[in-house]
């Protein structure tokens, strides 16, 4: 079992400060994590859904997909049903590796650098940034937001290799945004940032503030006197 998914979906059940309706949440919440790992493992997928069963009472079955909207669904244990899509089936590429990272846990620790990624693939994107909730476990975590093709919003979260309407992403997740970027600002920026030693985390969160002060010194970072 991945160490952060352990510590994260699993080890809450120890905190006394958990309700049992929080514990069938951070139950659910693993559900799909795993759901959208081992649904194309066919070999695998029989023998570790009885595995999670038994050791972590994670039940995939939960899981179903609807065939008039075509999105898988999870109903969750206050009866609220959250529909969802797989990134992996819904991505043009040619690289299997790409695929391959989204169906596994090397999508782990991936959430700012892949926003990035990600949103250049749309003509209109942001990457939102801001705070996740799972049981009472708080993690900073970037995904995209853009429209889908009947123009309503949704994110895309590279490391759960899902994708949903944002209004029950931010409910699933309890996502406090702290920042939005236009991809199109992000891009304006490249140029100026890309040799300064900020992370893709502090550009992502405090953009605004980097990109005032430096253009309050621009002919400093025109002629590159840093």
């Amino acid at each position: 079992m991945h160490k952060s998914v352990k510590e994260i979906f699993l080890n809450c059940d120890k905190n006394i400060d958990i309700t049992d309706e929080e514990k069938n949440y951070i139950h659910e919440l693993f559900a799909i994590d795993m759901f959208t790992i081992l649904l194309h493992k066919k070999i695998m997928k029989k023998l570790l859904k009885k595995y999670l069963k038994r050791n972590y009472k994670c039940d995939l079955d939960i899981i179903k997909f609807d065939e008039e909207s075509q999105k898988y669904y999870v109903e969750l244990s206050n009866g609220r049903k959250i529909r969802f899509l797989l990134m992996s089936d819904n991505m043009e590429t040619k690289d299997k590796s790409i695929i391959r990272e989204l169906e596994s846990y090397k999508r782990k620790g991936q959430c700012h650098s892949r926003a990035f990624d990600v949103s250049i693939a749309f003509d209109e994107a942001n990457i939102l940034t801001g705070i996740a909730n799972v049981g009472n476990r708080q993690f900073l975590h970037s995904v995209v937001e853009t429209k889908n093709s009947k123009g309503e919003l949704i994110c895309l979260d590279w490391t759960r290799n899902i994708m949903m309407p944002k209004e029950d992403y931010i409910e699933l997740f309890n996502f406090k945004i702290l920042s939005s970027l236009d991809k199109n600002d992000m891009k304006n920026d490249f140029d100026i940032v890309r040799d300064l030693e900020f992370t893709t985390k502090h550009y992502l969160l405090f953009r605004d503030e980097i990109m005032r002060d430096i253009n309050k010194n621009k002919e400093l970072f025109e002629n590159k006197v840093l």
